[in-house]
């Protein structure tokens, strides 16, 4: 979903949504999570550094808290206690950009209809976006890999095929 915005009485934009658990010490292997504010997300990368596993912050440079299909994303990946940058193109891992709006929810029975049409393998820009956005989880997951791109492809795959089977087998 949508996050930041201005904070009353802050005069600028916050992380309202970055869904990383920041406070709480525990190892963990790896994490994934979004943030509206790209100074945000990256300062939120390089607090991560200085704890234990692999985690991926992102933000879609249309302003979303996770990877975007309407255009670039920036991720930040922290493994081992380095931070690198990187831009996800999701057309150069075979999405094509979402006419505007085709992402955008409704009420409850236009969200439920999207929910079932996406359990039940429809393809389309929802599936894609949700797909990219699992991919680059896995990656966080992952073994290492040095080119974060591929991997994200990698996991695309795996996911659309994990996707595919569970439709399938109803």
């Amino acid at each position: 979903g949508r996050g930041g915005g201005a904070v009353s009485g802050r005069g600028g934009p916050a992380c309202f949504k970055c869904r990383l658990r920041l406070t709480q010490p525990g190892v963990r292997a790896a994490e994934a999570g979004g943030c509206p504010g790209s100074r945000v997300a990256g300062g939120v990368a390089q607090l991560l550094a200085t704890r234990p596993g692999s985690v991926r912050v992102v933000r879609g440079d249309d302003g979303l808290d996770e990877l975007t299909t309407y255009t670039t994303s920036t991720g930040w990946w922290v493994r081992n206690g380095v931070v690198t940058e990187h831009t996800v193109d999701p057309t150069a891992l075979g999405i094509a950009a979402p006419a505007q709006g085709a992402l955008v929810g409704g009420d409850a029975a236009v969200n439920a209809k999207a929910v079932r049409d996406f359990l039940s393998g429809a393809a389309g820009p929802a599936r894609e976006a949700v797909l990219l956005n699992a991919a680059a989880a896995l990656v966080a997951g992952a073994p290492s890999s040095d080119d974060l791109i591929a991997a994200v492809g990698t996991e695309l795959k795996n996911a659309a095929e994990a996707g595919a089977s569970g439709a399938e087998s109803g």
